[in-house]
């Protein structure tokens, strides 16, 4: 993950989820969720081009976990 701003949330096999806060006011904080998927070839390690966003940590997390597509 290149972009400014995002942490690692948690990573599984070739699938990681990345967090990004936002503060919208003082005492109003919200979230999103990204999911990245990676292949490996022959020891290398690539990103594949599709990311996928999610409104919720639940839906991430059950994506990084494969309990979705």
């Amino acid at each position: 993950m290149t972009h400014a701003g995002w942490t690692l949330l948690e990573a599984q096999g070739a699938r990681e989820v990345w967090q990004l806060e936002l503060r919208s006011f003082p005492d109003k904080v919200d979230y999103r969720f990204r999911g990245e998927e990676y292949t490996e070839l022959d020891g290398e390690r690539t990103k594949v081009e599709e990311t996928r966003e999610f409104d919720t940590q639940t839906e991430a997390l059950a994506w990084l976990t494969g309990e979705t597509g």
